[in-house]
């Protein structure tokens, strides 16, 4: 009888860890804008990551309106620098519990190298909306 409890707990953690994995792939039009066409974009939207964090913590859904899959310029104070799961990030501070995740394609290791946390920066890149933070994809640094 233990058995079977701990056989069923098993099957149900395994099959919610997929259905999160599942739902997490990111299909957005954004996912599909690379860095090269984030260069040459001209930039849809300027704002602070301080702006755009309050933008997205008063309504959501104004704020995705205005900038999601949109390509913008963000300027703010770099609070972390890393690698995770093979890609490069910044995350810039904003507000109390909300900053600015910009995300890297390629090895930009070299350049993010150069950096350092307390630097203010200016990059550009595809809004991706917010999850816990409000995120940048395809990102290239053009202010340091």
């Amino acid at each position: 009888m233990k058995n079977t409890i701990k056989n069923i707990a098993s099957v149900t953690g395994i099959g919610l860890f997929s259905l999160f994995a599942i739902a997490s792939v990111d299909d957005s039009p954004s996912s599909n804008v690379t860095t090269s066409k984030v260069k040459e974009a001209a930039a849809e939207f300027k704002v602070t990551a301080r702006e755009v964090a309050q933008a997205y913590n008063e309504n959501e859904v104004a704020a995705n309106l205005k900038y999601e899959n949109k390509v913008g310029e963000v300027t703010g104070t770099i609070e972390d620098i890393s690698k995770d799961f093979g890609s490069y990030n910044i995350l810039l501070n904003a507000l109390d519990f909300t900053g600015v995740v910009l995300r890297f394609d390629g090895d930009v290791s070299a350049q993010l190298a150069e950096l350092k946390t307390g630097q203010r920066i200016t990059a550009k890149g595809v809004c991706d909306g917010m999850y816990f933070n409000v995120e940048f994809d395809s990102c290239v640094i053009t202010a340091k």
